[in-house]
């Protein structure tokens, strides 16, 4: 069994902070027309001195990290750059791609790649499978294009762990446009390499059972109008995608609630069970003195087991949009996921202190399933085709190739 630490399909469609999902630099953005599954992908489109890149970080530095990421170039980068990376904001190790052979490579920096390399052009999707194992002296690197390895790169420096991911290339030497979709990373060796996959997202489309009734303690954003065991609308108020980068409605948790609102997820359209969950909510707060103290969970409603998305703790963020995450290996409370497990989702949210006001003003899942046998475009028939699908999509007969629209 894999032990992911995160997964994303680039479904939230918002730059948020690095230590979440992904902060994104100038050239890069989300794109809805070129995408390998679900319904947006990662785009890094620069001109000289733009930067093109999407960072993320680890909860914890590890010495060994594993990635999967599907790259599609629609035009090749001019220079030597980076494709997929681990950095510690110095020395970076990973896969790029060398603008003399139009190869892809393991490296441990821009002049220092591996022997051998993998051939690849525009308009194909491609699986990069990337390993930096900084465990011991030498540092070694180890990359696969669609499941043909790279010659391996090594460097003679001392163990150090790393936390940070990186796709695109950061140094705005180059200009390109390539597309990035259906991240997955892990900090174990064993789970080098992951493999083919692809990652849907889900988003709340019902109110689950809120048990809070009170009056002038749960209201719909700041009407006055409130949130109790009659309301059947709430999901409206976080349910969309992509997510609010600003707000524009949300939850307002006035007091402090032992009872709680929640919230029903989309159901999945897919034929097998997901192998990890990603869980994201994101909030802000009417700022003011104090601090306030809420609670988000996932509950498989159907198994009654529970965990946190955000756990409870004091914070105080103000107006600026701000998000939590959490990753779910197996179903809240144990045990491997099944289909009958997502499609019993729901998100609960109270607080032991609302002073500020807590806002709650989006949440959305990011499910990664293995490929599906039955449908050859889940991995890709070596690249090339990308498929739209999702919950919203439902399986969408609509295959797209390089942005353009294909029916079969």
């Amino acid at each position: 069994m894999s032990t992911p630490v995160f997964a994303c399909g680039f479904e939230c469609g918002v730059s948020m902070n690095t230590n979440l999902h992904w902060g994104l630099g100038a050239g890069a953005s989300f794109s809805t027309t070129t995408f390998r599954s679900g319904l947006r992908s990662l785009r890094c489109n620069v001109t000289l001195a733009t930067n093109g890149f999407a960072s993320h970080t680890n909860a914890a530095s590890a010495n060994f990290n594993v990635a999967r990421v599907y790259v599609y170039f629609a035009s090749l980068p001019t220079l030597t750059s980076d494709l997929c990376l681990v950095t510690d904001g110095g020395s970076t190790l990973g896969a790029y791609f060398n603008a003399v052979d139009s190869k892809i490579y393991a490296g441990t920096s821009l002049i220092a790649l591996g022997a051998t390399g993998v051939s690849v052009t525009t308009g194909v999707w491609y699986r990069l499978d990337v390993l930096v194992n900084t465990n011991a002296n030498p540092q070694t690197v180890d990359v696969s294009v669609d499941g043909t390895a790279c010659g391996q790169a090594t460097v003679a420096v001392a163990a150090a762990a790393k936390s940070i991911w990186r796709v695109g290339d950061a140094l705005a030497a180059a200009t390109f446009d390539m597309f990035f979709d259906d991240f997955w990373a892990s900090q174990s060796l064993a789970d080098y390499p992951f493999g083919g996959g692809y990652i849907i997202s889900y988003i709340p489309n019902a109110d689950g059972t809120h048990t809070n009734n009170g009056a002038n303690d749960v209201e719909r954003t700041l009407t006055g109008t409130d949130i109790n065991i009659a309301t059947t609308t709430t999901y409206q108020l976080v349910g969309a995608r992509p997510m609010e980068s600003a707000s524009t409605d949300f939850i307002n948790i006035k007091v402090a609630i032992t009872d709680y609102v929640e919230i029903a997820y989309e159901d999945s359209v897919e034929s097998v069970a997901p192998r990890s969950v990603e869980a994201i909510v994101g909030y802000h707060d009417a700022s003011g003195a104090g601090t306030h103290n809420f609670v988000v969970t996932l509950r498989d409603s159907g198994g009654g087991t529970t965990a946190d998305i955000m756990a409870a703790a004091t914070r105080n963020v103000g107006a600026t949009m701000s998000w939590g995450r959490a990753h779910f290996t197996t179903i809240p409370g144990g045990g491997a996921w099944t289909l009958a497990a997502v499609n019993a989702l729901r998100s609960r949210i109270n607080a032991s202190d609302a002073s500020p006001d807590v806002y709650i003003d989006g949440l959305m899942l990011e499910a990664e399933y293995a490929p599906v046998s039955a449908n050859p475009n889940s991995e890709g028939e070596s690249g090339l085709h990308a498929i739209g699908r999702g919950a919203v999509a439902a399986h969408n007969p609509a295959v797209r190739l390089g942005g353009w629209l294909e029916y079969h």
